[in-house]
């Protein structure tokens, strides 16, 4: 922004501190934002792909979800994703 402005940061903050620390602020709200967004669609991705494979009879292991993600990431190293597919497979009827 100060670019923008053609200041310097410094000048800006040295200058406007109330108003850098509320942009300050608003950028870190927007950037948890869109970390939720994405983790959430990370859960619907992987319930989505846990019933595609169960519904071909297939086992929907962390490895094969993982392997058919639009995004290829390590499930297996989130807690909150490997305790959601566990609680859908347990739905889902499959033994762990």
């Amino acid at each position: 922004m100060a670019a923008r402005l053609g200041r310097s940061a410094n000048s800006l903050r040295q200058h406007f501190p109330a108003l850098c620390g509320q942009l300050t602020a608003r950028h870190h709200a927007y950037q948890q934002a869109c970390l939720q967004q994405r983790h959430h669609a990370c859960l619907e991705e992987i319930r989505a792909i846990a019933l595609a494979l169960h519904a071909q009879g297939i086992f929907p292991s962390i490895t094969r979800v993982a392997e058919q993600l639009a995004r290829p990431r390590n499930i297996a190293s989130n807690a909150e994703y490997v305790a959601a597919l566990r609680h859908l497979r347990r739905q889902l009827g499959w033994k762990q």
